[in-house]
């Protein structure tokens, strides 16, 4: 008895834990002798980027690297690889995505944002359509002299704390835009009221710039000098066609605070390599 008795406990621990699967990405690179290493970022629709470190796989006869991922087994799962060296790291690679990569999704990210952004607009309810109609799930505010998130539920009345001079904003979207149908138009109007914007075409999505998945550029336009809080707005429209051509979605609008005190950095970091970094690499099929 005692030993069924552990058995059950067994069976029962092990159901309980979250089913994974197994991800074999295969990718080449331009240069090889370059790299002394390349890194494996992903991230599940609507969800946050995982790095993991492939060291410096053995390349086949052809040419082609080879390294296995382990991923939840019920999600949608964009991958993308850098390679590095000493002289630091590449911008990213064509992205892919692995699983169902259906054109739904969304609920993930939004399910429980407020109501701009996540909850009813763009998220929860409404976030997994099929299409354009409700495409943006959320936002998500990141310290990118690091690639890492800061706030994965950033909303409407959230205010970016003095000292955060080198950030950017991430627009998450629903599997129909991660999946490369439509676009978004983005305008950013400042608290001195300047406006500025621009359309993206192609996961992910970020204000201003984006090197990859998980790596966003420092946006200066979110830098606040001055002595007191002011208020921005970033307003995004989903497209059904590229370039925000065709039929307009559902624009999500999000204002939010910018403390002051902050300055913009002497030398901005970003994620573009210097001269000496190697090349990007590029994803192959399985």
């Amino acid at each position: 008895m005692a030993r069924l008795a552990a058995a059950l406990l067994c069976v029962f621990a092990f159901s309980g834990e979250a089913s994974a699967r197994t991800e074999l990405l295969r990718w080449t690179h331009p240069n090889p002798s370059t790299v002394t290493g390349f890194n494996v970022r992903w991230v599940p629709s609507g969800g946050s980027t995982t790095l993991v470190s492939a060291g410096l796989p053995v390349p086949d006869a052809s040419g082609v690297y080879s390294f296995n991922v382990t991923v939840p087994d019920s999600a949608d799962v964009w991958f993308t690889v850098s390679a590095f060296n000493a002289g630091g790291e590449s911008p990213g690679s064509n992205a892919i995505c692995r699983g169902t990569c259906s054109t739904s999704g969304g609920t993930t990210s939004g399910g429980t944002g407020g109501t701009t952004g996540g909850g009813t607009t763009g998220g929860g309810t409404t976030g997994g359509t099929t299409g354009p109609q409700a495409a943006i799930a959320g936002f998500k505010l990141w310290n990118a002299s690091t690639d890492t998130v800061l706030d994965s539920n950033f909303v409407s009345n959230d205010v970016i704390a003095t000292g955060n001079n080198c950030v950017a904003i991430e627009i998450v979207g629903n599997g129909y835009l991660n999946a490369g149908s439509g676009s978004l138009m983005k305008t950013f109007k400042k608290a001195d009221g300047t406006t500025l914007s621009g359309c993206e075409n192609a996961y992910p999505f970020g204000w201003e710039d984006d090197a990859g998945v998980g790596r966003f550029d420092c946006a200066l336009s979110l830098v606040n000098s001055g002595t007191t809080t002011v208020t921005d707005t970033l307003t995004v429209a989903p497209y059904d066609g590229k370039n925000c051509t065709g039929t307009a979605g559902t624009p999500v609008v999000l204002t939010f605070g910018v403390a002051g005190g902050q300055s913009v950095p002497t030398t901005p970091p970003t994620n573009t390599p210097t001269l000496t970094a190697p090349g990007k690499p590029t994803l192959v099929g399985p």
